[in-house]
């Protein structure tokens, strides 16, 4: 042989580069799709079922305000800690449902107060909407009568007529609807927060085996 030539050997390897087929390219789309509809899906289902338990739980608690107010026993004390069991109860039905119908009776911390806040959510939008429409046109002298409330606990607690008179000129300067349903929504958010924090530890579940692959939705 001579110089500048390579011999080839039998033992010569030749390493072959192979590339995806257009078959698995299109495998791989199929499976990436399908995992993203799949997981749209869960999301839907997420929400469909936060507002299904939220409508239950305003309808009940509306339900509940007609009673109350029909027995003119709205400013009880009786009536805010029939409401708090309400919302209570209410929500730890919900998670609890959830754990066991989309969660495989399995769901940690997270999970549960993910899923109480979403409820909270649409909640508070229902009952916001609601106490517009019941102040404004069914019970429209609900306003008075709670206004004439703030007043005579304000004289039980000893303040001057001043002080009395100062204190309800700033209530009526926030009577406006706008005010209103952003200051409902709020109150409410808050309310059903802390309530969920304490829930959702009653609620959760986690897994028996400490390997169990649980997807967070």
């Amino acid at each position: 042989m001579g110089a500048g030539r390579t011999r080839l050997t039998p033992a010569t390897k030749v390493i072959n580069l192979s590339f995806p087929t257009k078959k698995s390219y299109y495998c791989f789309i199929f499976a990436f799709n399908s995992k993203i509809l799949q997981m749209d899906q869960v999301k839907h289902s997420k929400f469909i079922a936060a507002g299904t338990f939220a409508v239950i739980i305003g309808g009940v608690l509306i339900l509940y305000t007609l009673i109350i107010d029909f027995a003119g026993a709205r400013f009880t004390t009786f009536n805010m800690i029939a409401l708090y069991v309400l919302e209570a109860a209410g929500l730890s039905y919900a998670l609890i449902s959830y754990r066991k119908e989309y969660r495989g009776n399995i769901i940690s911390y997270g999970q549960a107060f993910a899923f109480g806040t979403l409820v909270a959510l649409i909640l508070s939008l229902i009952l916001v909407i609601f106490n517009f429409i019941y102040t404004e046109w069914i019970n429209p002298d609900i306003v008075q009568m709670s206004r004439d409330y703030t007043e005579q606990k304000l004289l039980e607690r000893g303040l001057s007529e001043d002080m009395i008179e100062m204190q309800l000129q700033l209530m009526d300067r926030f009577k406006s609807p706008l005010f209103t349903i952003i200051s409902g929504f709020i109150v409410n958010m808050v309310v059903f927060s802390i309530i969920n924090l304490i829930v959702s530890g009653f609620v959760k579940r986690e897994p028996t085996d400490p390997f169990a692959n649980i997807e967070d939705n």
